[in-house]
């Protein structure tokens, strides 16, 4: 800062001048004492509160659904000062180290306002808080920048239990300083209005399906005696989507079917009410990898569909072996709920080259 000098013989001279005794973290009249080659003089200054609402940054509230591997957490600026530039921020995420892990090297992504990616440092060396720190001279964030796109920045946190729904709160602190670009001084965060608002991470579990079927009962299924009854599910259709869920009815699994676009399987009579047409006992989880089932007619899963699978469908049939329940679904070849000479039949012609498709 500069004053004006007046020399004895009534010349001026702007020069530099020592300012001392005065707090500009203190609101109210200041008396500031100027010094310039051992002569001082004094004059009053007025410094004026912040509104403690000038400049927020908060964490985003997100929820996710069980099975997510990650999650992303936004870092806003929802409120920028009016007329000032920022050139520093310092802002620390804190998060719980049972649910969550962060790895700093690929889990930041920066804002748009943020211009040059080195003007950002991320410091990880106590568990549980990212210390993300922004410091430029030359790419200030303004308040057209935030208005434009407020993102400062997020973190991507990795989901240690994919199996539990929770909520974890996501807070905000500091205790490093806020670079006030306009006035070229360095000011504590408080100080300068700046507020920070915490967020929170929700993962919820995926409600369970309506699905609608089309079911066949079938006696034997080429087994001898009641024992052997099932419930053939020729199609189970989920209203949110298919090849996305792994499907129980009781003890057994059913199977995603991509050449029919629908989960086909077997089950006991007992996980069938034949009045409703209801099933009992059903379970449908969200899944990435469904159960699938391929080849039909590849009774060995190899791969192929040829004489060896043939010759093991035949001895099924002639010595009344019961099958596992996977091997039902490869004999079916006609997906009529029975598995008998007609199926048998049907590979035969494929193996012969007489039919081109044996799961039509």
């Amino acid at each position: 800062p500069t004053v004006t000098a007046t020399y004895s013989d009534g010349s001026t001279k702007t020069v530099v001048a020592t300012f001392t005794g005065y707090d500009m973290t203190t609101a109210g009249t200041q008396t500031v004492t100027a010094t310039f080659e051992g002569k001082t003089t004094t004059y009053a200054i007025t410094v004026n509160p912040v509104s403690v609402a000038d400049f927020i940054i908060a964490a985003g509230e997100v929820e996710g659904k069980v099975g997510d591997a990650t999650i992303n957490v936004p870092l806003n600026i929802t409120k920028m000062y009016a007329n000032k530039n920022i050139g520093g921020i310092s802002v620390e995420v804190n998060y719980d180290t049972t649910k969550f892990t962060f790895d700093k090297s690929v889990d930041w992504t920066k804002g748009d306002m943020i211009k040059v990616a080195d003007d950002i440092i991320i410091n990880t060396v106590t568990p549980g808080l990212i210390r993300i720190m922004f410091s430029t001279f030359g790419n200030e964030i303004t308040p057209a920048m935030v208005a434009a796109n407020n993102l400062f920045g997020s973190v991507k946190l990795h989901i240690i239990d994919t199996t539990a729904a929770f909520e974890s709160a996501i807070t905000l602190t500091t205790d490093d300083d806020l670079y006030d670009e306009m006035a070229n001084t360095l000011i504590a965060m408080k100080d300068m209005g700046a507020s920070l608002k915490a967020g929170k991470v929700t993962i919820k579990k995926d409600s369970v399906p309506t699905y609608t079927a089309q079911v066949m009962v079938s006696h034997g299924l080429g087994f001898s005696g009641d024992k052997y009854k099932y419930v053939y599910i020729k199609k189970l259709i989920l209203s949110e989507g298919n090849g996305l869920y792994d499907i129980k009815i009781g003890d057994y699994e059913l199977y995603w079917s991509p050449q029919r676009k629908c989960y086909v399987g077997f089950t006991t009579l007992e996980n069938y009410d034949q009045v409703t047409g209801k099933f009992t006992n059903i379970q449908i989880t969200a899944t990435t990898e469904p159960s699938v089932l391929d080849k039909y007619g590849d009774m060995d899963e190899d791969g192929r569909v040829n004489i060896s699978d043939f010759k093991e469908f035949r001895n099924d049939i002639e010595f009344d072996r019961p099958m596992e329940n996977k091997r039902r679904f490869h004999a079916d070849t006609n997906l009529d709920g029975r598995i008998n000479g007609t199926d048998l039949k049907k590979m035969k012609d494929f193996i012969e080259l007489e039919i081109d498709i044996i799961d039509k």
